[in-house]
């Protein structure tokens, strides 16, 4: 039988559960380091040899360049399935067991992904916030919920499930004087592993005119191993506008036993307000996530994050009760008349809500947006 230079023979014990794979019979067993970040830590694959080179085709994309993983290999007939019964510790041993190197993935083509774009604008009518304009397309759409305040509700909903490398997603919102109107979003966001050199894109265009209100009050960004996001938000104040946000993350998935990231995440904020920047902010993690915010001047180990700002004329009145609020990893400041600004780090989303909530009720002296409680 020929598949590989790299045979050795070697008596294998593992536990038996048979899937299909095209093709071939895979058997979850034991898996070497290196396979874990996409598949389950104790998985080892028994394939037929008719299949050795179907698993390699459909998994290498999947791996880093050059990392290694066993395989054994099942000397049966095409389509066919390895009996149970010989699985077991004696049986296996006359199985081929290969260590096979991935060699680096070659993209001639970029994969097509996810695109998707919004852009709404509201107006008054009757003492209240109805839609003048919306378009949506793609993998991006706005929801809105039923209510009987002046204010507007608006629910960004992702159809194509979160973002990875190479996606692009443009919201556009205005908001005409004497509206209020509330962004936010149906769920977390998740910001999965990207192939390489690819980076998804989140671009957000907002502007209030003279008498106007926006709160902007996404729920978290979850940042999965390995993901590569770029995210920019621009506002544009005229007058007395008044402008609320609230931009949460959360670093791996403690839950699920992900405490360790790598990636990159790339954050920008710009405020301007009658024309001229009154606010900027610029956030880069590259490399190990992780380790970047274990330092005591970075993180002190945080697991969650979140920045909140408020542009409003009376602003400056807000400073001493939002900073009686404030949990020991956080602080905020007024960065200059009628612009405050804070930052609090938690060891998980949990905790990250517990102080964020009672916040921003207050700055925006009103309850959080239905989708927060659910």
């Amino acid at each position: 039988m020929a598949v590989t230079p790299l045979i050795r023979y070697n008596p294998v014990g593992c536990r038996s559960q048979v899937v299909a794979l095209g093709p071939c019979a895979v058997l979850c067993a034991t898996l070497t380091p290196g396979f874990h970040r996409t598949l389950r830590a104790d998985a080892l694959f028994l394939i037929t040899n008719s299949g050795y080179a179907h698993f390699l085709d459909n998994h290498r994309q999947l791996l880093p360049p050059n990392s290694a993983f066993h395989l054994l290999i099942y000397p049966c007939e095409r389509h066919s399935k390895p009996d149970d019964a010989r699985l077991t510790q004696s049986g296996l041993e006359a199985l081929i067991n290969i260590t096979a190197h991935i060699p680096p993935a070659v993209h001639s083509h970029p994969q097509p992904r996810a695109q998707g774009a919004a852009w709404l604008r509201v107006k008054p009518r009757d003492g209240r916030t109805v839609i003048e304009t919306l378009h949506q397309q793609g993998s991006l759409k706005l929801l809105f919920p039923r209510g009987t305040a002046q204010a507007m509700t608006a629910v960004s909903l992702n159809t194509a499930g979160g973002i990875t490398g190479g996606d692009q997603f443009d919201l556009a919102a205005d908001v005409a004087a004497g509206c209020h109107l509330t962004l936010t979003t149906q769920a977390a966001e998740r910001a999965y592993r990207a192939q390489p050199d690819q980076v998804g894109q989140v671009d957000t265009r907002l502007s209030v005119a003279d008498g106007g209100r926006l709160d902007w009050l996404p729920q978290e960004t979850l940042l999965y191993d390995d993901c590569a996001v770029t995210r920019s938000l621009r506002a544009r104040l005229v007058g007395t506008a008044r402008f609320l946000m609230c931009e949460p993350v959360v670093f791996g998935r403690a839950a699920m036993g992900e405490t360790r990231i790598n990636g990159l995440f790339r954050d920008r904020v710009d405020l301007w307000r009658d024309g001229a920047l009154i606010f900027s902010d610029r956030t880069e993690l590259r490399g190990a996530i992780t380790d970047h915010l274990a330092g005591p001047a970075t993180g002190g180990g945080a697991g969650a994050m979140a920045s909140v700002l408020l542009a409003a004329p009376d602003a400056d009145t807000q400073l001493d009760p939002a900073r009686a609020l404030m949990p020991a990893a956080g602080g905020i400041s007024l960065i200059r008349p009628g612009v405050l600004f804070a930052r609090i780090l938690a060891p998980d989303s949990f905790a990250l809500r517990h102080s964020l909530m009672p916040l921003l009720r207050l700055l925006a002296s009103d309850d959080l947006p239905r989708t927060w409680m659910i």
